[in-house]
């Protein structure tokens, strides 16, 4: 099946995407979306595939891309036959939006959230709590066998050995800071490169009205209910199950402050 897909360039409807850091609302988005009619909603589908394409592309290593789109072009050819539109909630995608919309003519929707909220959650899910056996910077790190697979993949580090061992005398919280100024910043440039394609959303100014816009953006004219809307906001999806609330101490916020400023001020959060 994947086979006679290869090569695939359109579909009949084009798909959108959702990118961004990470605890920030994907899941949220992928909740939204599956109350909509018409949409076939869906979070992250192969974490391990995803993973380490994401780590070809942040290291950028030549990889082939069939294997990345192959899937897709199933996915959405499977929701086209359904008569429904296909929607991907997925951070791991980030790094991918110019591939993205050439072969599909896909949109995107850039959600992000405001720092604190994201490091304090990547925290919790153990960002950066293994070390990395890492013994020449001029190369990109070899696979660590102590490590699960997707976050040896996924969980990014610098590139370039000066780079890296400025970052690797961070905090655990300076490290984090450090992916969410640059996944934020590398999909804020990706998006002035299309801004026709990208909506661009805070999740704090994610109201019922601003669903609405959203609905419309995927093409859809039908809009869940505000009842709909509240219930499933309510619910939370994807929020932690542990306590998020954290004291850091005085080098903690320091790096945090640090590395965030950038982003902050592209995302609006000065």
């Amino acid at each position: 099946m994947l086979n006679k897909l290869f090569g695939t360039k359109s579909v009949e409807q084009p798909p959108v995407f959702a990118v961004g850091t990470g605890r920030c609302g994907t899941h949220l988005l992928e909740s939204l979306m599956k109350a909509v009619k018409g949409v076939d909603s869906n979070h992250i589908q192969d974490l391990l595939g995803d993973s380490f394409y994401r780590y070809a592309a942040w290291n950028e290593i030549p990889v082939d891309m069939e294997g990345f789109f192959a899937p897709r072009a199933q996915w959405i050819a499977e929701a086209s036959k359904k008569g429904k539109m296909y929607f991907e909630s997925n951070p791991y995608l980030s790094f991918h939006m110019a591939e993205l919309a050439e072969r599909f003519d896909a949109k995107f929707i850039f959600i992000y959230r405001n720092a604190e909220a994201v490091v304090k959650s990547h925290v919790v899910k153990g960002w950066y709590g293994d070390e990395l056996a890492y013994g020449n910077g001029d190369k990109v790190p070899g696979f660590q066998y102590h490590m699960q697979p997707n976050h040896f993949f996924g969980r990014m580090v610098p590139r370039g050995k000066e780079a890296y061992d400025s970052w690797a005398k961070l905090t655990r919280v300076g490290k984090i800071s450090w992916m969410y100024r640059t996944v934020n910043e590398r999909v804020h440039q990706q998006m002035q490169t299309m801004p026709e394609r990208v909506f661009p959303l805070k999740v704090e100014d994610l109201t019922y009205a601003k669903y609405q816009e959203l609905v419309k953006f995927l093409g859809m004219s039908k809009v869940p209910s505000e009842k709909e809307y509240k219930e499933i906001f309510e619910a939370r999806p994807g929020k932690s199950k542990k306590s998020t609330e954290q004291t850091w101490n005085d080098q903690e916020w320091a790096e945090f402050r640090e590395q965030v400023a950038p982003a902050n001020q592209l995302l609006g959060y000065d």
